[in-house]
């Protein structure tokens, strides 16, 4: 089962969350993967750590944990919406 969402913090060691976000990217099978950065860099420095893709959702460090926990559990409800819509579809691991 391939995971459906990734929440990492751009600056970590012994590599960074920018360095995953490019490896996870660069895979189509983890194309649908909802990818969510955390960080307490600002717009100048990532971009000059080569910035991040579009579809990265940057959250802001101080984070509030009940707005990351608001998103989980939103992006939670969907997958099991989606399942619910399609169980034969989604069971086989196409959706």
């Amino acid at each position: 089962m391939r995971p459906r969402l990734l929440i990492t913090d751009l600056n970590m060691e012994p590599f960074d969350g920018f360095t995953l976000i490019k490896m996870v990217s660069a895979r189509s099978e983890y194309h649908s993967v909802v990818i969510v950065a955390v960080s307490g860099m600002s717009d100048k420095d990532v971009e000059k750590r080569g910035g991040l893709p579009s579809n990265v959702l940057l959250f802001r460090k101080p984070i509030s944990m009940e707005r990351l926990k608001g998103f989980v559990d939103a992006h939670v409800q969907l997958h099991r919406q989606a399942l619910r819509a399609c169980p034969e579809f989604c069971v086989r691991g196409i959706a």
